[in-house]
């Protein structure tokens, strides 16, 4: 990665600094802003206070073919497990994903919502490797697994 930046926040704490490209801060920024915000608020008449993750740049393969560098290798991808709201409440991915009722609802629509903003997203209902987090990429190849 050649243009990498240390993403400590962007419009909400994360859960931990991360390094990522500028196109992905921005992608980041805008998924917060224009989606997660606005999701939270409905649902819940909260915000959210932070993004929790579990990696963005990493060097390696992807999974089914370590030959082939992921986008984590290039900085250019996120893995979120979830989000905080204000009043503490958690939503998961891996614990929340198919519940029926706003929390449910909430990631799904976010997933979905997503894919105009990022190149390739994959969740629960994309493959098992992605169970318990959304994978948000802004890589050249084009896929919507939400």
């Amino acid at each position: 990665m050649t243009e990498g930046v240390k993403l400590q926040r962007s419009t909400l704490v994360l859960s931990r600094p991360t390094v990522v490209t500028c196109d992905l801060a921005y992608a980041i920024a805008r998924f917060e802003f224009e989606i997660l915000q606005p999701l939270a608020e409905e649902l819940f008449k909260k915000e959210v206070k932070r993004v929790d993750h579990v990696g963005s740049y990493n060097c390696r393969g992807i999974r089914n073919n370590r030959a082939r560098l992921s986008e984590h290798a290039k900085g250019r991808a996120i893995d979120i497990i979830g989000v905080e709201l204000t009043d503490g409440t958690r939503i998961r991915v891996e614990a929340d994903w198919a519940d029926k009722g706003p929390k449910g609802q909430f990631l799904r629509r976010a997933a979905k919502s997503a894919c105009g903003l990022f190149s390739v997203v994959l969740g629960p209902n994309a493959d098992r490797d992605h169970r318990d987090h959304l994978h948000l990429d802004v890589g050249p190849q084009r896929y919507c697994g939400a």
